[in-house]
């Protein structure tokens, strides 16, 4: 798989067809991968510090019609400390929250005959400091959390091969706490793209792909679709975002990866610009052991 996976990267012309790939550990990753043309470059996710968590859940707050205070906020920026919540976790947490609060609000109009609410119900819900409590405890008992189990794709007829187009209002401005990341990629994508004829003199062209590296929840898919959101404003060219866990690549059978992954390639070269995601390469193309 190493030798297909940089055989299909070698054949894609700079700017037109970008590769992001996710993985827990940046050295599981082959170093035949990580070179000049391949993998150029490869950005940290960590889980969010105290600054970090404000900012998330002010943006996963800032839609609700009556916004919780910055004292409760941070209040509860101090108490999700101690879990350490990622960043789907605390996306959850405000999800958690607000449900809490709208049955409360709405707990006898759901009891009555009518089940119609007015258009500006919404706006009487308010998030209460029990209500963040409440859902804050849904995180003491680790056996509660639900484990996905991803099954594995066939080969005809995969969903994954037909690749979407990222709503454009997805972009950098609806992400909170990955400012050095977003400063990575402008510099190193953006940048570039944007000034492809005027850097071509000096033999700079963007990179053709980058390896997200950190722990589950850290919103490495999150950026990725953003970054295909800020790439057809930036074009005005919609980008294709094709993604694929890295494991449900391998097929059954003998042949049938190396097969999906140049039609894969294939796909995203042919309706480019594109971007190709592969979620977890590790799984796909990890680092040879010793003797291997």
């Amino acid at each position: 798989m190493l030798a297909d996976i940089g055989r299909q990267l070698d054949n894609i012309k700079p700017g037109r067809v970008f590769v992001i790939a996710t993985v827990k550990e940046v050295t599981k990753v082959a170093s035949s991968l990580r070179t000049s043309g391949r993998f150029e470059k490869d950005l940290p996710f960590l889980h969010p510090n105290c600054n970090n968590r404000l900012e998330i859940l002010r943006n996963y707050t800032s839609v609700w019609k009556r916004k919780p205070s910055e004292t409760m906020l941070k209040d509860m920026t101090a108490k999700a400390r101690s879990y350490n919540l990622s960043r789907d976790e605390l996306r959850f947490l405000c999800r958690t929250a607000y449900n809490a609060a709208f049955q409360r609000q709405f707990s006898s109009v759901c009891k009555s005959d009518s089940l119609k609410l007015s258009s500006e119900a919404g706006d009487a819900v308010e998030v209460s400091i029990a209500d963040w409590t409440s859902a804050l405890d849904t995180f003491k008992k680790p056996e509660e959390k639900k484990v996905v189990t991803v099954t594995k794709s066939d080969f005809e007829g995969d969903e994954s091969l037909q690749g979407e187009v990222i709503d454009p209002k997805l972009g950098f401005s609806v992400v909170g706490g990955l400012d050095e990341q977003m400063k990575e990629i402008r510099e190193n994508v953006l940048f570039p793209l944007g000034n492809k004829e005027s850097l071509a003199e000096w033999g700079i062209e963007p990179v053709k792909g980058i390896i997200f590296h950190g722990p589950p929840g850290t919103g490495k898919t999150l950026l990725a679709k953003s970054l295909a959101a800020e790439l057809s404003r930036l074009t005005e060219t919609p980008y294709k975002f094709y993604c694929k866990k890295g494991s449900d690549s391998i097929q059954k059978y003998v042949g049938w990866t190396e097969a999906y992954l140049k039609e894969l390639f294939e796909k995203a070269k042919a309706n480019k610009p594109a971007i190709i995601f592969f979620d977890e390469i590790d799984g796909l193309c990890g680092k040879r052991q010793e003797g291997e």
